[in-house]
């Protein structure tokens, strides 16, 4: 992930940050209450005797952090003193009272239900549906598997032989450079594994939203399945799918060449 262009901001009292964008992203956060809606959906087993850093101000920390370009939990070990992050999320810049450490925030992230999972995705589409003043007359969903290289024994590793490499293989659906819903997998199933359910809930979700509205999925040949095509003939969604090649559709198109 490329890193967001640094500013060099200096706080009274002599605090120096070179991150104080994010001081311009946090009113943005304000008017969708992403992290508000985010924290609605992570139950909270804690007890709150013993809670020193809510976890609102976790999921916080944690989404300001990677908007910045800091996409790994270990770089808390310097953020979670950063006057820019402080004054975002605690609203002061004392640096004796620290954000989340790292730990914490590895606790917080694995200790997540699938439900709670999918309940975050399903925040992506309301976000996606909200973001329009007005109903569109045509979307296009993009849908795509790539691969997550992983450096060490993480839990679901699996040799992939496409990639050649231990890899996770997420699950992406976008609607132009809107995320509409992310899925960590294992690569020990093909890239199209699941798509259909998942694509199932997005055309219901925004057909309620937007009866009228014309969806046309897009992908390439991985996603090129039975059962996928049907589907969408069903419920009268368009495709434009890529054809995996073989000898029959080569002696076919080799008169158009």
């Amino acid at each position: 992930m490329a890193k967001t262009k640094k500013i060099a901001v200096n706080f009274e009292g002599g605090s120096l940050t070179s991150d104080a964008g994010i001081l311009l992203l946090q009113p943005v956060d304000q008017k969708i209450k992403l992290v508000e809606r985010i924290n609605r959906i992570i139950n909270d087993p804690r007890h709150p005797v013993f809670i020193t850093h809510p976890q609102a101000h976790l999921i916080a920390q944690r989404i300001y952090a990677i908007a910045l370009g800091y996409e790994d939990v270990n770089d808390h070990i310097a953020l979670r003193k950063d006057p820019a992050l402080l004054a975002a999320i605690k609203n002061n810049l004392h640096e004796e009272e620290t954000l989340g450490s790292a730990s914490t925030l590895s606790r917080l992230e694995n200790r997540l239900s699938d439900k709670e999972l999918a309940g975050l995705s399903k925040l992506f589409v309301e976000l996606f549906i909200e973001s329009h003043d007005k109903p569109p007359e045509q979307i296009i969903i993009d849908v795509d598997a790539t691969d997550d290289t992983i450096h060490g024994k993480q839990e679901g590793r699996h040799f992939n032989g496409f990639y050649d490499s231990y890899c996770f293989l997420p699950l992406y659906f976008f609607c132009g450079d809107q995320l509409l819903w992310a899925q960590l997998r294992s690569s020990r199933r093909g890239g199209a594994h699941g798509t259909r359910a998942i694509f199932h809930y997005l055309v219901a979700r925004i057909q309620k939203a937007w009866p009228d509205v014309e969806i046309v999925l897009r992908g390439d040949a991985g996603f090129c399945g039975p059962k996928l095509l049907k589907y969408c003939e069903k419920n009268g969604c368009k495709y434009i799918l890529g054809i995996a090649s073989n000898a029959v559709l080569k002696r076919r198109a080799i008169r158009f060449v």
